[in-house]
């Protein structure tokens, strides 16, 4: 039904009416910031004091909208300190709200004061002190989860810096530690003999330039140890030094040769790895044990001929310069001559069993079990010129019997 004129003037002289009341104004803000304490949070962000009463145009019968349980205050943030091992707070645990009351993921804070002192406080330079201390220790090989001297040193450091000990407290503390001295103990044995200790950078570079060579060599890791390291730099022992160990060791790390092997067992009880640590040893002169490697290298070719021959002559032999090759064509030549030259011997009334010693110093040039070069060239052609004799003019002696050099057996 259409309004008359008179009820339309009275409709707009009421809506006037309510257009120049104003709304009591409400508190806008950013989350979590709004005043007074206490304040209501609006579906569209802005706030308004918990006791703020929405005034307007109230129909016929109805009361003014006020404060109401329906409304959902905001939760404050909170924030949960966390600590370590010792107490000290590292960071903290941060959980904010939204409006509606639900909350945000936790976020982690860690600790950043600007300052440190002597209270224990933890902070930027405290931090990198710490930090840069572990990841030094840790290239060093130090820190080590199974080693007390390596969480000590750790532990030493932590408090020095939290007590705001400078980068160069904390350096003369790690280079006294046993932790250091341990990692480094070849530095130790160069003071003791005379040389300058290493510093931690020249020390392992050191050590890396022995593993180049060794790995290179073929020489398993086993033997690359650190305290076996360590004896290289204590003595120490350079790169080309090395090499002449490594020259040696390397071919009995992979060596098949069993009269090598068996020769090297027999004169110095030592098995293929015992042969590595042993021609390997910085303990014993470079001279000493090449002379005991060709020494073992002569011995082998004897034997390979099913000839005996002991340590002292077969060091004697390389002492004087006999190679493996010359000393593998000599015993090959000795071979084809000993059964003969035994039966010559024993057909005259000869020692038979001394045949062998005479025709390693006749072919050697050299002394063996007391018998010069020159007395068995001259044994040798005596017992030949008999055997002529005997036989008139034919050396028909049969081949047969097997040497054994029985006053050098070992």
């Amino acid at each position: 039904m259409a309004m008359t004129d008179t009820q339309m003037e009275r409709q707009i002289a009421q809506d006037a009416a309510a257009a120049a009341i104003p709304d009591t104004p409400v508190t806008a803000g950013t989350f979590g910031t709004a005043t007074p304490a206490g304040a209501i949070v609006l579906p569209g962000g802005a706030k308004a004091p918990g006791s703020a009463t929405m005034a307007g145009p109230v129909a016929s019968g109805a009361a003014p909208l006020g404060p109401s349980s329906s409304f959902v205050q905001t939760p404050q943030t909170t924030s949960v300190p966390i600590n370590d091992g010792s107490g000290n707070v590292i960071g903290y645990n941060t959980t904010t709200y939204n409006w509606d009351g639900s909350a945000n993921p936790t976020t982690f804070t860690q600790v950043t004061p600007s300052t440190t002192g002597p209270t224990g406080a933890t902070g930027p330079a405290t931090t990198d002190y710490i930090s840069a201390a572990q990841k030094q220790l840790m290239d060093w090989g130090i820190l080590n989860s199974n080693d007390p001297n390596s969480t000590d040193l750790m532990n030493q450091i932590t408090t020095l810096a939290q007590q705001g000990a400078q980068p160069d407290t904390i350096a003369l503390t790690i280079q006294n530690s046993a932790a250091y001295a341990a990692r480094f103990s070849g530095n130790a044995a160069r003071v003791a003999a005379g040389f300058s200790a290493y510093s931690a950078a020249d020390y392992m570079t050191a050590e890396n330039n022995y593993r180049s060579i060794l790995s290179e060599s073929g020489v398993p890791d086993q033997y690359q140890t650190q305290s076996f390291l360590a004896s290289l730099i204590g003595k120490n022992v350079g790169t080309t030094t090395l090499q002449n160990y490594v020259n040696m060791a390397s071919q009995l790390a992979t060596t098949q040769d069993p009269y090598l092997l068996q020769t090297a067992y027999q004169q110095y009880g030592l098995t293929q790895g015992d042969l590595i640590a042993h021609f390997l040893d910085p303990n014993t002169a470079v001279p000493v044990l090449q002379q005991q490697f060709a020494g073992t290298q002569v011995a082998a070719e004897a034997a390979r001929q099913n000839l005996a021959l002991n340590q002292q002559n077969a060091l004697s032999l390389a002492a004087q310069g006999v190679t493996q090759q010359q000393a593998q064509a000599g015993f090959t030549n000795i071979g084809s001559q000993l059964a003969q030259q035994q039966q010559i011997a024993a057909s005259l009334g000869g020692n038979a069993a001394n045949i062998g010693s005479e025709l390693t110093a006749a072919q050697f040039n050299a002394n063996v079990n007391g018998v010069s070069a020159a007395q068995a060239q001259q044994d040798l052609a005596r017992q030949r010129a008999g055997l002529v004799n005997l036989y008139g003019g034919s050396s028909g002696a049969a081949k047969g019997s097997l040497y054994t050099e029985q006053s050098g057996v070992s």
